[in-house]
């Protein structure tokens, strides 16, 4: 460790969060079995039986359970800075080329797929899960862009798998949105129809995906002729100005 560091810590700029770093402290330090344990550690060489007296089998388990529970190679900077990288890459997405955009997604995507295998806490695991899934779907939508379906969907499905193993319900009817978006561009205003509706009814009220699905909805019916002309103008009713807003009106 850089004798810059240890002055951090021996100062309290900087505090010790990473259960490794304190694991090498306590190291260093010597510190005996019972110090270990009430600082969340394992005694010493695995070794329990000189705690035991002092502490108890129960109370031992337990302190050792929620060790393990809280340990992790990840931390919050981690996974704030991601998912702000995930958010700075979908806001550009009008800028750049998509073949350059879909390149810099797929490193991001390799980054969180090495995460998966760190150690991490159940909420880091889950967040880790819905940044993967957002960028997924922003994949999803670069493949389209570049007329490449069989990729698409399969970066569609991994979205929406991951939305519903987190219960994340804009995610999932984003995935439901940009399916329409894409069979909309392909001529199947029908079926662009049925999915944005889908969209609609799993996006909390209000939300983005709610009124983008509207859109997408509006257009397919404007685009199948005068026979979606009153179906357009109910779907431009539900969510009114936003909707509007969202197809340039």
């Amino acid at each position: 460790m850089a004798q810059a560091t240890v002055s951090m810590y021996m100062s309290g700029t900087r505090v010790v969060t990473a259960i490794d770093v304190l694991e090498r402290v306590a190291q260093g330090l010597a510190m005996p079995d019972e110090a270990l344990v009430r600082l969340g550690l394992a005694p010493s060489n695995g070794s329990r039986t000189r705690t035991t007296a002092a502490l108890g089998d129960d109370e031992l388990d337990a302190l050792e359970l929620g060790r393990r529970a809280a340990a992790s190679d990840i931390g919050e900077e981690t996974l704030t800075r991601l998912g702000n990288a995930a958010d700075d890459l979908a806001t550009g997405y009008p800028v750049p080329p998509p073949q350059m955009l879909l390149g810099r997604v797929r490193r991001h995507l390799g980054y969180v797929a090495d995460l998966l295998d760190a150690r991490k806490t159940l909420d880091e695991y889950r967040r880790l899960l819905v940044v993967g899934g957002w960028l997924s779907l922003l994949a999803a939508t670069l493949h389209i862009d570049l007329k490449q379906h069989r990729s698409a969907q399969a970066r569609l499905a991994t979205a929406a798998a991951l939305a519903k193993q987190t219960g994340h319900a804009e995610l999932y009817a984003w995935c439901f949105e940009t399916q329409a978006w894409s069979v909309l561009t392909d001529g199947d205003y029908r079926r662009a129809v049925d999915l944005s509706q889908t969209a609609q009814r799993l996006a909390p009220r209000g939300s983005s995906a709610a009124i983008q699905a509207t859109a997408q909805e509006g257009r397919a019916w404007a685009r199948m002729g005068s026979s979606g002309r009153q179906e357009t103008y109910h779907a431009l009713r539900r969510n009114g100005g936003r909707v509007l807003r969202v197809l340039g009106a």
